[in-house]
């Protein structure tokens, strides 16, 4: 996958790196979000869309598109790209890759004909984000905590691919484990696999929580309200895995003084190379499949 026009807009360092392995295959790579200090070949700095002159071949979007589904969601620099700008840039020959878009983006891509594909949709790619999503949080929680996670009562809200790596993880700790699922089916695969389980509206009437040491949310709606939150121990930590809104009342816990970290974008932030590289491979096996090579 050589000679090809793409265009990386915001996202976090997992963006970056993917910039300089597209360059070095001798693409021409426009950033927009990112500065790139050092002197790459075939990397060019952009400060908006309106500099580009030329037929992009791909648009590559962070992982997490758009907050607000007009704006691309960049981190790093004060710069604003909207989604109109890139479709406005788009052709029939533009593949777009994106992650998490809501529903009106999907739309305004299905409507403009944009062939578009969502990072998410790789069943490969899922499960490798699941594996170090999973990796990040118990690296999160041994960095957290004052105990070991040897025999801490550890509760997961949610069986998903993430709370099933979790899972199949902490058993390596010897960890006391509980999974919160509303899922017959879950919570029964749960059992099987070595966790005790509980229906997650149980989970404040059956007292379960005044004795965790270690809690990680993976669903995002809000599980950990007030109620919740006042039955957990003094050192509890919460590790919300889960996307927005999350699953904690989060300005609650502030007020007294539960320690919870909201971690999204693991991937990113804990194993960026790893995760490049599952993206590299996601853009590369689906531009081989269009017209676009």
């Amino acid at each position: 996958m050589t000679n090809l026009n793409f265009l990386i807009i915001g996202g976090d360092i997992r963006l970056l790196y993917l910039a300089e392995i597209l360059a070095k295959k001798n693409n021409t790579i426009y950033i927009i979000g990112h500065y790139i200090d050092k002197d790459i070949k075939n990397i060019i700095n952009l400060n908006n869309i309106s500099e580009i002159n030329c037929d992009i071949n791909c648009i590559i979007l962070p992982v997490i598109t758009s907050l607000d589904d007009e704006t691309v969601n960049i981190l790093f620099t004060p710069q604003k790209v909207y989604i109109d700008e890139i479709i406005e840039l788009s052709n029939e020959d533009t593949t777009i890759f994106a992650g998490n878009c809501s529903y009106i983006l999907l739309e305004k891509f299905k409507d403009n004909d944009i062939k578009f594909y969502d990072y998410f949709t790789d069943e490969k790619l899922t499960i490798l984000n699941a594996i170090a999503t999973s990796e990040g949080a118990i690296k999160l929680a041994i960095g957290n905590t004052l105990k070991t996670l040897y025999k801490s009562k550890i509760l997961i809200t949610g069986f998903g691919r993430i709370s099933k790596m979790l899972l199949n993880n902490l058993k390596g700790f010897n960890a006391d484990i509980a999974i919160a699922a509303r899922s017959e089916e879950q919570r029964v695969w749960a059992e099987a696999n070595g966790a005790k389980s509980i229906h997650i509206k149980n989970i404040v009437k059956m007292n379960i929580l005044e004795d965790v040491d270690i809690i990680f949310n993976t669903i995002p709606s809000m599980i950990f309200d007030k109620n919740a939150l006042s039955l957990l121990k003094k050192d509890c930590l919460i590790i919300d895995l889960a996307s927005k809104p999350g699953g904690v009342d989060f300005d609650f816990a502030k007020q007294i003084n539960k320690k919870v970290i909201w971690a999204g974008g693991l991937p990113g932030k804990i194993s960026p190379l790893s995760a490049t590289e599952y993206i590299l491979e996601v853009v590369e096996k689906n531009l081989r499949i269009g017209e676009n090579i």
